[in-house]
């Protein structure tokens, strides 16, 4: 999903809450609200505050504080995965640069540090953009970042021996639509990985949304994403993936330029074909956000980490 808050930003799969099972505490008998998850935090009971933020996430969950703060406990009680998931969503929440904002972005770039870290990458002294080299062995001299994404857990692959078909709903009626900016964006798109996989992977345009493989929908705009991408799947194999596309950004009031939707279709057509996580590199198309480093195109990396999502897999 490629989120767009201010500048945009990348999430791989939909995020959600997840509720943990914690340990009893002295502030667990709490009554669950948002005051009582600040008390607790206050208090530096973490699985209490994580309780309280979650219980009132349940019936407001619109309540940005509530997932910011959450994240916070999260983070001090050492579950980054969890924490990840809380800025994530508390960055497409929170309004562009605020403090809440802000501090989200820099505690989603320590976690990535932290947990590239842990399978064996080094960041570089001067720069925290995660340029380095992995240890791990299926993750070798920086040239893919399967290694990492295979950490955040990999999406159902599609059967290769077939050709994916792809189905579009008609976007006539969606504001800053036009025939020219779906062609380029999906026919970009599908070259890419077509390419990438070196010609194994073939589509074919349908007119059955029901049976297609993908199903892209357009939209004018979405509040907090740019981009979305759902997979439906399970045992390694993808089912259907639907993919929304949107023509302006989450104000509804600037479009998007055709560049910018090409390069989201071809970040979400990635998704729906195997990569759920984001590259920790930001010169690539599946990283998390837009970066002036990247050229719009899919980098060797990309390609690579697509390679072995299906030479990994090794179902088809």
């Amino acid at each position: 999903m490629r989120g767009c808050s201010g500048k945009a930003v990348y999430t791989g799969v939909l995020i959600g809450l997840l509720t943990c099972t914690l340990a009893l505490s002295p502030l667990t008998a709490l009554g669950g609200s948002y005051e009582d998850g600040v008390l607790a935090y206050s208090l530096q009971d973490y699985p209490a505050a994580i309780s309280a933020f979650e219980k009132t996430l349940k019936t407001d969950p619109g309540n940005v504080e509530a997932v910011y703060y959450m994240g916070m406990a999260q983070y001090k009680s050492k579950q980054y995965d969890n924490a990840r998931r809380s800025f994530q969503m508390a960055l497409r929440m929170a309004d562009p640069y605020t403090p809440m904002f802000n501090n989200s972005k820099r505690y989603l770039s320590k976690i990535e540090t932290k947990q590239l870290s842990n399978i064996g990458l080094s960041t570089a002294p001067k720069q925290q953009s995660m340029m380095a080299t992995f240890s791990n062995a299926s993750l070798q001299d920086g040239s893919n970042y399967y290694g990492y994404i295979n950490e955040q857990g990999l999406a159902n692959v599609f059967d290769l021996s077939r050709p994916i078909t792809v189905y579009v709903a008609s976007g006539q009626n969606v504001p800053g639509w036009t025939p020219q900016k779906e062609k380029h964006a999906l026919q970009s798109a599908m070259s890419a990985w077509k390419h990438a996989l070196n010609n194994r992977v073939t589509f074919s345009m349908s007119d059955n949304e029901i049976n297609a493989d993908i199903v892209v929908r357009w939209y004018k705009n979405d509040p907090e994403v740019a981009g979305l991408c759902k997979g439906y799947g399970w045992g390694g194999k993808q089912l259907q993936a639907h993919v929304d596309l949107y023509t302006f950004h989450t104000n509804g009031i600037t479009p998007f330029s055709s560049a910018d939707v090409t390069s989201t279709a071809v970040h979400e057509f990635g998704h729906a074909l195997g990569i759920s996580g984001h590259s920790p590199y930001e010169e690539d198309l599946m990283f998390y956000t837009f970066s002036p480093k990247q050229t719009g195109r899919l980098t060797g990396r990309d390609v690579k980490t697509m390679q072995m999502v299906y030479s990994e897999k090794a179902l088809y």
